[in-house]
């Protein structure tokens, strides 16, 4: 056993040895009287203590072999060595490491040709005992990269830490594998790292300018390309925003089919929003979430929340418009007046008295007094004659086909109309009250409408493509 303990290293001695199940443990001990320090090269024979160190090594007949060293720590004698102490280094053993130079080779050499996790199969039936990320580690430290050599090349980003930390990874466009990456995106990073690669020829890279720029400063003659992936999401985003520029969000085409009084669907009618608030409430009762609601009145989901947790009185007071608010406010002073007056003339104040007091005309006073008098204004409730009144019907049939206020203002001032376009919008807010309370209204329409992002994926695809589409329609 002596003798093959000296293979290892001449200046070991053997002390003894000891088989425990597939484990063969041989304990030696340095025969050396001096140690030379790593950092300043000087001998030393001082001890400063002993401990006993173990590492793996090649197999011997079948069993995994451990050594285990009776190490020295030595003291430096160097005054002007920045160690006061040192171990005692091995050619055999790296700094540290647990397993002997030629054990790293045998394992690099069996990894190079298998998986890491077959190659811990094999390792572990009768080499020495190895996990796959200590394989990894091992050839990560073998791999070279030939830089000289490297020169067509596909660089992007990656997330180390997902919109926190950043690094740049680059991929030899002709054999598909990772050449080199680097933990950082920084222009200034990525430039010293192209720098490294002094016979770049073709870089593909997405539309960042910092690469751009970066590779422009590292390799003023190399041609940049811009990847297949990001150039056709470019083109199908500047696609999209053309079509969008020329089209409108709903196309009116003729009706493809007979309507037969339809039940109202909310989401293919801009009913009032006063009428989505009581469907609001009614779809909560019935178990439906926030988001259907919204998904299914067509509404945001945050104005579903602030309606439904609003109690009946609250919504009424929401939904009651700066007009109504004002004249119930008037309304209420008013009552409160009236109030005041009567209360006054029980007391036996005069008429005259009364309105000196309160600042008012002895003939209102006469009137407050009058047990018919309310605080509701006398025109509350009356509509007076409208400017559009004449084109009542062709605006009801304008509405019910979907046009705007600014397209039903257009074609009755080629009909004589010269209001504002204003009113023609207080108008129709109107009138869509009704059309929603009278079903029959919608029957006859003479056009329907297509959602324009139900059109926009027919661009990019076939017919196979599913859209809520019809033949027709399309």
């Amino acid at each position: 056993m002596d003798d093959v303990v000296k293979l290892l290293d001449e200046n070991l001695s053997y002390i003894s040895h000891e088989i425990i199940e597939d484990t063969l443990f041989i304990r030696v001990a340095s025969e050396k009287l001096s140690v030379i320090c790593p950092s300043c090269n000087t001998a030393s024979t001082k001890v400063h203590s002993r401990y006993e160190r173990t590492f793996h090594d090649l197999p011997m007949q079948g069993k995994k072999v451990v050594y285990v060293i009776h190490n020295r720590k030595m003291f430096c004698h160097n005054v002007r060595c920045h160690r006061k102490t040192f171990a005692e280094p091995f050619l055999f053993l790296p700094y540290k490491a647990k397993k002997s130079t030629r054990l790293e080779q045998e394992i690099i050499k069996v990894a190079q040709h298998v998986s890491s996790l077959t190659a811990e199969r094999i390792l572990n039936c009768g080499i020495a005992k190895v996990g796959k990320s200590t394989i990894c580690s091992l050839l990560k430290k073998t791999i070279t990269i030939d830089k000289i050599h490297v020169k067509r090349v596909c660089i992007d980003d990656f997330a180390l830490k997902k919109r926190r930390t950043y690094g740049t990874i680059m991929v030899d466009l002709d054999t598909h594998r990772v050449v080199d990456l680097i933990p950082s995106r920084d222009g200034e990073d990525v430039i010293n790292w192209l720098k490294t690669f002094p016979n770049l020829e073709i870089v593909s890279r997405d539309g960042s300018i910092t690469y751009a720029h970066s590779i422009t400063e590292a390799h003023p003659k190399a041609i940049q390309i811009s990847d297949r992936f990001h150039l056709l999401q470019n083109l199908t985003r500047y696609c999209i925003e053309f079509f969008k520029s020329v089209v409108k969000t709903n196309i009116k085409i003729p009706v493809t089919t007979l309507k037969e009084a339809p039940p109202v669907n909310v989401n293919h009618l801009n009913i009032p929003f006063a009428e989505k608030v009581k469907a609001a409430n009614g779809l909560l009762d019935n178990g439906y979430t926030f988001h259907q609601i919204a998904k299914v009145l067509q509404m945001d989901i945050r104005t579903v929340k602030k309606i439904v947790s609003m109690s009946l009185h609250e919504q009424e007071e929401y939904l009651m418009g700066t007009m109504k608010q004002s004249h119930a406010y008037k309304m209420l002073q008013k009552e409160k007046q009236i109030s005041e007056v009567r209360q006054l003339y029980k007391q036996g104040n005069s008429k005259r008295s009364i309105a000196r007091q309160l600042g008012l005309d002895p003939r209102t006073i006469s009137n407050y007094l009058n047990p018919e008098t309310t605080g509701t204004h006398a025109s509350l409730g009356q509509t007076r004659p409208s400017i559009l009144d004449p084109y009542a019907e062709e605006i009801k049939r304008y509405v019910t086909n979907r046009y705007t206020a600014i397209q039903i203002d257009a074609i009755l001032r080629t009909k004589g109309y010269k209001g504002s376009v204003s009113t023609v919008g207080h108008y129709i807010s109107k009138l869509k009250k009704s059309l929603f309370e009278d079903r029959q209204l919608l029957q006859n329409a003479e056009f329907e409408f297509v959602k324009r992002k139900e059109i926009i994926p027919l661009l990019f695809h076939s017919k196979k493509t599913k859209t809520k589409l019809s033949e027709k329609q399309l």
